[in-house]
């Protein structure tokens, strides 16, 4: 193991090297390596240098206060300084724009797990290092470090279809540590300007779920055409299910292709509907109700059935798509409130002072498809969403401190813009 440290540090070296972070970059004495053109490779060597490091090791005293408190206790600025190289190598691995993660083997499912725990720990240390950052008055690296973090979601999410649940939970964690430094920095123009550019540039990684529901079902599919032991081991059973879905009388000569295009039909028109039903402008409780009706119909279908029908496609059961849905606009959601509070900051350094109204330009509640509710604090503004989703006690909040100190005026320009 000392030996695989000792090459992992001169990886290190050359990888920062490379993407031109912190001072061992002037310390590397040999050649860079040419840059990877997969960013996991470089999130592999990052989770080599702390390769016992989980989720669940992160200290409990400190896991608060890098997402939800604005004053930051100390032994956060201890914890990354102990781990400045492996956030250096994060940061170099998400500038690079393909990322294959190479989850398609028969262990998936246990590697998969272990990219899961590592990547909660990377994006905890890279919120951890924004954080610092921003105490340390360095806004705009801070909020590079939580966009650094916002892109790790999206190289998981856009590296396999394993991930989309684990990508949302992620950005929502870098959108949490963006709403403490919000909190604690001056409002100034130049830098909300580039925050708001970086935030519009991309899609939320919640927008990629239903594609990645297509893909896991054709993944399925591809599975239980190739694996030897899969499909024949039930093929006698649906045979006699399929014998028993034709008039003619005779038994069918169903080669194996019959078998499974017969199986997937009803999975195809469900989802069929569901993709109809997600598309339509009904109301977001009207859109629910439709989704759990599907799922209840085609899990009824499903248990009237053999077992090969049930589970051919298991991880697209439909049963999902309502909580899934849940989740999509709850992410959503606070994307929008986060672009929403932007333009309010902008508009507080431009004029000292909050805005009484939201205006129409700026994002909306996505349950409702109106404007957030707006409500001035002691100490900042509200955010709320209109509509109280079905698995939620109440509605969607998100809560924005304004810090005292002076802000930064740009000019009459920018005032008449926001009239």
């Amino acid at each position: 193991m000392d030996s695989l440290m000792r090459i992992m540090s001169t990886i290190t070296l050359a990888l920062c090297v490379v993407a031109g972070y912190g001072p061992r970059a002037a310390m590397a004495s040999v050649a860079a390596p040419p840059s990877p053109d997969n960013a996991a490779l470089v999130y592999y060597q990052a989770f080599l240098l702390h390769p016992g490091a989980t989720s669940s090791g992160i200290p409990a005293s400190i896991s608060h206060a890098v997402f939800r408190d604005l004053d930051l206790p100390q032994e956060v600025r201890e914890y990354v300084r102990k781990h400045d190289g492996t956030i250096d190598l994060i940061r170099a691995a998400s500038r690079i724009e393909h990322c294959d993660w190479g989850m398609d083997g028969l262990l998936k499912a246990q590697a998969s797990s272990l990219v899961t725990a590592q990547s909660r720990y990377a994006v905890f240390l890279v919120c951890s290092s924004a954080r610092v950052l921003a105490v340390d008055g360095d806004y705009r690296s801070a909020l590079a470090d939580a966009l650094v973090a916002r892109r790790v979601a999206t190289h998981l999410v856009k590296g396999s279809s394993l991930f989309f649940a684990e990508s949302i939970s992620l950005d929502g964690w870098a959108l949490q540590c963006i709403q403490c430094i919000l909190g604690t920095m001056p409002p100034n123009e130049a830098t909300l300007g580039v925050l708001e550019g970086e935030m519009l540039s991309s899609p939320p990684v919640s927008d990629e779920l239903w594609s990645k529901f297509d893909k896991a079902f054709e993944r399925n599919l591809w599975q239980w055409r190739t694996q030897p032991n899969g499909f024949p081991r039930i093929r006698d059973q649906l045979l006699r299910w399929a014998s028993s879905k034709v008039t003619s009388g005779n038994d069918p000569a169903m080669s194996d292709e019959d078998l499974l295009e017969m199986v997937q039909k009803p999975f195809v028109a469900s989802w069929h509907s569901v993709r109809h039903t997600l598309a339509s402008d009904m109301p977001y409780e009207e859109t629910y109700a439709r989704l759990e009706q599907l799922a209840n119909e085609l899990r009824e279908k499903c248990l009237a059935e053999p077992s090969g029908f049930r589970y051919l496609y298991p991880s697209v059961n439909l049963e999902g798509v309502p909580h899934l849905y849940n989740i999509k606009l709850a992410h959503r959601s606070h994307v929008n409130a986060i672009v929403a509070a932007i333009e309010i900051y902008r508009a507080y350094a431009t004029t000292g002072q909050l805005v009484q109204e939201l205006w129409d330009s700026l994002p909306r509640d996505p349950y409702s498809g109106k404007a957030f509710i707006y409500e001035q604090t002691t100490n900042g503004f509200v955010l709320r969403c209109r509509i109280k989703p079905t698995d939620q006690t109440e509605a969607w909040k998100y809560e924005f401190h304004v810090s005292e100190d002076v802000p930064v005026v740009v000019g009459e320009e920018r005032v008449q813009a926001l009239k």
